[in-house]
């Protein structure tokens, strides 16, 4: 089996019993966080459907590139985690 840091649950879908289809597995989050739960194939697909305008939403307010006026200098930020 493939190793998730960190893995939560306990091999029951998160969102079940009630209304679960299809089979269960380890899923990993939208978040790109690392963790994973497990879910059943309709309880993820609900979780996509709730989750993805907002993974939108926050990908286009925090894109993977700074904007054309961004200036590392001012006030010594970085843009990327490796600038820290």
């Amino acid at each position: 089996m493939r190793s998730y840091s960190p893995l939560y649950g306990d091999g029951e879908c998160l969102d079940g019993p009630e209304g679960c289809k299809g089979e269960t597995f380890v899923r990993l989050t939208l978040s790109g966080s690392g963790d994973a739960y497990y879910r059943c194939d309709f309880h993820y697909e609900a979780y996509v459907d709730r989750l993805q305008p907002v993974m939108v939403v926050i990908s286009r307010r925090y894109p993977v590139h700074p904007p054309s006026d961004f200036d590392a200098a001012f006030g010594g930020e970085s843009w990327d985690e490796d600038g820290w």
